[in-house]
């Protein structure tokens, strides 16, 4: 009964940002339980740990498209009969056929060093990519970004002030008008 009072205790303190953010994480990692898994290969850490952590948003805006993305990049590796190797260091001591592994380290960590640039850059992007739970695989996300990348610098390049400088008309007849008078 104490444990009831104290997770109640607890929603009842939290703000609408944590209790949205708390129920994104749970949402997600009932969705995709092998991402929740924590590992010892991953240092007792989950891959969803790691999307978390890289979330810039502040309530886990993009946690689910996040871990969409990386999920379906370990199934689309599955179905072509690749082997997921679930650890963080690669393995080099010959015990396994690295030819056929796929790190699903790598995938999340590669997604969540996404996650920063997608949201600074979202505002350069068209309507239409501005949603990260449309892409499915990694490249779709990075390739939104590199079009947001060159949106910006086009922007910027139009945007600059001209750093010509013209001599002001103004002062020059002021001073030939001086000069008239005082001879």
């Amino acid at each position: 009964m104490r444990d009831l009072f104290e997770s109640f205790r607890h929603y009842s303190n939290a703000s609408d940002d944590q209790l949205l953010s708390e129920g994104r994480k749970e949402n997600v990692a009932k969705r995709y339980p092998e991402l929740a898994k924590k590992r010892e290969s991953l240092d007792g850490e989950s891959a969803l740990d790691v999307l978390i952590q890289a979330d810039p948003s502040g309530n886990q805006k993009y946690l689910e498209g996040a871990a969409k993305i990386v999920n379906a990049s370990l199934e689309s590796a599955n179905n072509d009969d690749y082997e997921i190797f679930w650890g963080k260091k690669w393995p080099d001591d010959g015990s396994q056929d690295t030819d056929n592994l796929v790190s699903a380290w790598g995938i999340t960590r590669n997604t969540a060093e996404l996650l920063k640039p997608f949201h600074i850059l979202q505002p350069h992007l068209p309507p239409t990519l501005r949603d990260i739970n449309q892409f499915s695989s990694w490249r779709q996300l990075n390739a939104a970004v590199e079009e947001a990348v060159t949106i910006q610098a086009a922007k910027s390049v139009r945007e600059k002030p001209k750093t010509k400088r013209k001599q002001p008309q103004g002062k020059a007849r002021m001073w030939s008008r001086k000069m008239i008078t005082t001879q």
